[in-house]
Formats: C-alpha cells, structure tokens, sequence
C-alpha cells in the first residue's frame, strides 16, 4: 500500500499512519475489551488503557503480542495499562474470573463461551466445564498495592454457596454435604499449545494467539470487517462458527485471517487490504435496493457498501473537529484538546 502509485492508496495508507487513526481503532476496540461503563473506581484508568493501545497501534506493534499483554501483564494500572484489561473486573482485592474469562472468549475467540457458565450451551457444543476452566486461568489474580500480581493456588474454587443458586454445581462429601469444588486451569481446545509449567495466565495469553488457534485470526479478521464496513462478514461479531480443519479458499475470514498473520499481526496492514478490496469500493446505492423482494439479497451479497450510523464519539468529534479552523492533532494547544475531550464525554454521556 506505501508504495502504490495510485493517489487514493497513497491517501489510504497516510490516514492509516495518522495517531488519530490509532486513536480511533484503540476506541472501538476498548468498547469491546473493556465494555463501556465506568468500571471500578480507582484501579481502572480507561483513558489509560486507550491511550496505551493507541501508542501500539500506531507503532505497528503485533497485535498478538498486544492481546499477550494484556492477558498475561502485571504491575500498577497507571506505570503498566495493559493490566487495566484484568482490573476491569476488579472486586475488592480479587477479580472476576468469570468476566474475564467471557470477554477473552468474545474478542480473541469470538465464542460466547460465558453462555455455558451456569449449564452447557444450549445450541453451541461449548460445555460449562470448559467456561470453568478458561476462568480458573484467571482465579490466581489479585490486586495489591503494587498492582496486579498472580499467586498460588491457581485453581478456580466454587462454593456450596455458588451451587446453592443453581449458578454452578458443587461436589457431595461422603456425609452428602455439600463441599467446595475446585477447578483447575484449562483451555476447551487444542490443549497441547497450553502445555507447560508457566503461569496460567501466561500460558494462556499464548495459547490464545498460538498459530495453530485459527479462531484468533478468524476473530481479528471478522472484528476489522466490521470496523471498515461498519458490519462483520459474520454476524454477531463475537460469535463465529468453529472453523473447518482446513483453510478455505473460498472463506474471507480465512484468507483475510492468514493475510493478518503473514503480515506480523499488524492491524493496519488488515484494514488496508480490506479497503482495497472491490467490496469496499461499492457503491451505496442499487437499483435492486427499491425492490423490497431483492433488497436484502443485494446487501447480505456485498453488493453495496453498508450504510452505518456514526457513533456517538465520532459524531461529536466530527462536530467540534468542523467548528475549529484548525485540525485538532496531539500537536494542538492543551486547551484546546481538553475541551474536545470533555464535550466528547458529555455528548456520549447524553
């Protein structure tokens, strides 16, 4: 894309290497790592954890080894934001394993493996037994003053109380009193990458982004469709079918997930071949699209490019960006960028 010598790439590929670019990819993607509330007071710094994920962005840094930070980090929330993706979940000195484990399986995954946390999956093959062990991969986490560390035994425990709702099954003891049940780590798939003596956190940082986990890449692959067209290939977003043993030829996400791992897991780079795909270059408007009975075979085909609201954060960005005379960059009078940052969280708020 650098060196193409037609002016539109050449465009393309300046706006990519823009920070606002970075700064607007690191948005999208802190909504879906981190959700869009507040989170804990104090040991969750969002704007933190944004700001770091723009820097990598924009640095071109891998982003496999973006996601390994996050899972696996450690240290203080402000010095070490990575760890702003475990301290979401924060409760008391512990964390919720459970939430993590969910939204480690939505975004890296894109498999609602949290619709098995109180039964087996009713449509998927996803079993609870495996949501218990993804969690017990974080049960080892607790929060200090130094920050986020890990500690033994890293073993998920469940209460009687817990199986008393009905949320999780514990274990009878001999006497048919209920006991607590304790739930080693483990992953639902291809076990042998999350082998090792490692921390369970770190093992499975690695085992999320190991070359022979192809859901990783499909994810990645499916998640930048929806940023550049505005919907995924396949929707929902964080809930894609198990893929094939093979490759397909015939698969965008397959070919566009390979492409994400030839080129270092770099973000950009995907996004970039995506926009010079034929599909992006579409057109919104069609005859058949005034034919209520061919509408919807013409949009679910790609034959024209999806129209998609703004978000809220981009239409009031937009909006203060177009009353400004000058270009509103990190560059800007800090004035100036405190004021769009304080009318972007009030507009959103609103």
């Amino acid at each position: 894309v650098q060196t193409c010598a037609l002016p539109i790439y050449r465009w393309m590929a300046r706006m990519l290497a823009d920070r606002r670019a970075a700064e607007h990819l690191a948005g999208l993607l802190v909504e879906a790592l981190a959700g869009t509330d507040g989170g804990p007071p104090f040991v969750f710094r969002r704007d933190r954890f944004t700001a770091w994920l723009a820097d990598a962005i924009h640095a071109g840094r891998p982003f496999d080894a973006v996601i390994r930070e996050m899972v696996a980090g450690e240290g203080m929330w402000t010095g070490a934001p990575a760890v702003n993706f475990v301290t979401q979940a924060a409760k008391g000195p512990r964390v919720d394993e459970n939430v993590l484990a969910g939204r480690v399986a939505r975004v890296v995954l894109a498999a609602r493996l949290d619709c098995a946390q109180c039964h087996d999956h009713p449509f998927a093959s996803w079993t609870q037994s495996q949501f218990e062990g993804l969690a017990a991969c974080f049960a080892g986490v607790r929060l200090s003053p130094l920050g986020v560390r890990d500690s033994a035994p890293a073993e998920l425990r469940i209460e009687p109380a817990a199986a008393a709702t009905g949320m999780m099954p514990a274990m009878e003891d001999d006497g048919g009193q209920m006991t607590a049940r304790r739930v080693p780590p483990q992953v639902p798939f291809a076990t042998e990458a999350f082998a090792g003596d490692d921390l369970p956190r770190r093992r499975l940082a690695a085992w999320l982004t190991h070359p022979s986990n192809r859901r990783f890449e499909r994810a990645v692959a499916n998640r930048c469709w929806m940023i550049a067209f505005g919907r995924p290939w396949h929707d929902p977003v964080d809930d894609l079918p198990a893929p094939e043993s093979e490759p397909r030829a015939d698969d965008p996400l397959d070919l566009l997930g390979r492409e994400f791992r030839e080129s270092g897991c770099d973000l950009r780079h995907t996004l970039a071949v995506l926009c010079r795909t034929a599909a992006f270059r579409r057109r919104s408007t069609h005859p058949d699209l005034d034919d209520p009975s061919r509408a919807a075979s013409v949009a679910d085909a790609w034959a024209v490019f999806p129209l998609s609201q703004l978000p809220p954060a981009s239409m009031i960005s937009a909006m203060v960006q177009a009353g400004s005379v000058r270009t509103i960059d990190p560059e800007s009078h800090l004035l100036v960028r405190t004021t769009r940052f304080l009318r972007t969280i009030d507009f959103t708020r609103e």
